[in-house]
């Protein structure tokens, strides 16, 4: 099965949560929000906003092995359904500020719950913002949201290996469990983050 979510601010998608510390500064990303769904396993996907694949090209101009990151989250759990907004937090000690580009575009990444029935996959708009991500020399943050649901479901009661459609025709959450957040997409120059464990726990 897969996982699924939606994207924004540089591209990321939703289980996070502020975490904001004494010398490091918000940094806003430079890219336009865009949108990152993942189909259901065994059937084609009924969500249409997004069609280009995962971003693998890096365009860079310095050595990067000092530019590492990692997730910030205020909690390890997120309601099924909900979402969990948090940080990608950044910490360039390569010795001078970093513009982040893919293949001549801004790049675009995000972050997905994912487990052994839930593997990471995800694919993004295929419009090209120009400005490159402005990464400032120490640490600094992107924030990220992550939801805790599917984004492909099917109305059609007759349907086999695609999840319904709640009531209203809305998109089932994930089912509670043990997942990690993972990075999709790429911020080349950046060493990805270390995977988190979330739990997707039940409504009280």
């Amino acid at each position: 099965m897969v996982a699924a979510c939606t994207v924004a601010a540089a591209g990321v998608v939703g289980l996070v949560a502020l975490a904001t510390g004494r010398g490091t500064h918000r940094v806003a990303s430079t890219s336009a929000t865009s949108e990152m769904s993942v189909p259901t396993p065994g059937s084609p996907t009924t969500s249409t906003t997004t069609t280009t694949s995962t971003p693998t090209t890096a365009a860079t101009s310095l050595d990067h092995a000092a530019v590492t990151s990692r997730w910030e989250f205020p909690t390890d759990q997120v309601v099924a359904g909900g979402r969990l907004d948090g940080w990608l937090v950044i910490d360039n000690q390569s010795g001078a500020p970093l513009e982040v580009t893919d293949g001549g575009c801004a790049p675009k990444w995000g972050a997905v719950l994912t487990n052994d029935d839930f593997p990471p996959m995800a694919a993004f708009r295929a419009d090209c913002q120009a400005a490159p991500l402005l990464v400032p020399v120490g640490t600094s943050q992107l924030p990220v949201t992550i939801l805790a649901g599917l984004n492909s479901c099917t109305q059609d009661t007759n349907s086999i290996g695609m999840p319904q459609c709640l009531p209203e025709g809305g998109m089932p959450p994930l089912p509670i469990g043990s997942y990690t957040a993972v990075m999709v997409g790429a911020l080349p120059g950046v060493d990805p983050p270390a995977p988190t464990p979330i739990e997707v726990v039940a409504a009280e």
